[in-house]
């Protein structure tokens, strides 16, 4: 078991790379490329080797993700009827 994985507590509302991207159903090379972009959800550095993600910050992300998707779809269909009126 790797070192960072043995001091997680289970209650704890902060997970590591690999616990955040099965909460989110992402692979955890998908969160590292987001950090290295600038992008997904907010991380906290704990040290060089520690970053965390905050459930709560997992929840808005996902929440915003969704509304962005929502907002996406209304435009096209306003564009579609546009474009066939």
């Amino acid at each position: 078991m790797p070192r960072e994985a043995a001091t997680l507590d289970p209650t704890s509302p902060w997970l590591d790379t690999a616990a955040a991207a099965r909460y989110l159903g992402k692979a955890p090379g998908t969160l590292k490329g987001w950090r290295s972009k600038g992008e997904g959800p907010v991380f906290h550095v704990v040290s060089r080797q520690f970053i965390r993600y905050h459930i709560d910050d997992l929840d808005a992300f996902v929440r915003g993700a969704m509304q962005k998707n929502f907002r996406r779809k209304i435009r096209l269909l306003i564009n579609q009827r546009l474009r066939h009126d």
